[in-house]
């Protein structure tokens, strides 16, 4: 692997350590949810109407004990639990609950953002067999492919992500703008590379994507 698709690489982790921030915080809220279905229970005085508590976002990761988080590290990469999928395809999050037999997949391109709709396109392709393998398994799968430019630039299906997700627009915000300055500053050490490898006399890499 040359230098520069160590950067391109650490580019992705970075961006990803975010948006896996974002995935825990509702897979805790979820669980948390069952834990707080479990304890709540309401007393309403005679003569008087229950009031409906406040309403929460939709939410893709519903309440259940056992969603798991699946991810590449530096030290290893994960494989899909066989009961779930005989697959070695690994999107670069997994996560499923066996009680609620559901999967989402998350998958990260970093393009240039005039290639954001191809980039797209080629990434919901490339998973649609094990898409169609985990429903012959009888799980609900949902799909993201997600985007983030090169400069910054947050796609739409990025925010769709975390919207499903059932974060609030605060925290959506938050994480859009953590997401995008990443990108950034994962971009510039790209290209800080790239000058320090052709002042040491290395050849000029280019990337076309």
């Amino acid at each position: 692997m040359n230098f520069f698709d160590k950067f391109v690489s650490l580019l992705d982790c970075k961006v990803l350590e975010v948006i896996r921030e974002a995935v825990s915080l509702s897979v805790a809220r979820a669980q948390k949810e069952i834990t707080t279905n479990e304890r709540s229970v309401g007393f309403v005085r005679e003569g008087t109407r229950a009031t409906k508590s406040n309403v929460k976002p939709y939410s893709i990761l519903k309440a259940a004990s056992d969603w798991t988080i699946m991810m590449d590290t530096y030290e290893k990469q994960y494989k899909i639990p066989e009961d779930i999928c005989a697959s070695a395809s690994r999107p670069d999050i997994f996560l499923f609950s066996r009680i609620l037999k559901r999967v989402v997949m998350i998958e990260l391109t970093v393009p240039w953002e005039t290639n954001i709709p191809k980039d797209h396109t080629i990434k919901v392709n490339k998973y649609y067999e094990l898409t169609n393998e985990l429903t012959r398994n009888r799980f609900v799968v949902d799909l993201y492919a997600v985007e983030v430019g090169a400069r910054g630039i947050t796609a739409k299906s990025l925010y769709n992500l975390l919207k499903d997700l059932g974060l609030s627009r605060t925290h959506i915000y938050a994480f859009l703008e953590r997401i995008s300055k990443a990108a950034l500053v994962g971009s510039f050490q790209i290209w800080l590379g790239r000058e320090r490898s052709l002042d040491s006399g290395g050849e000029r890499i280019t990337r076309v994507s």
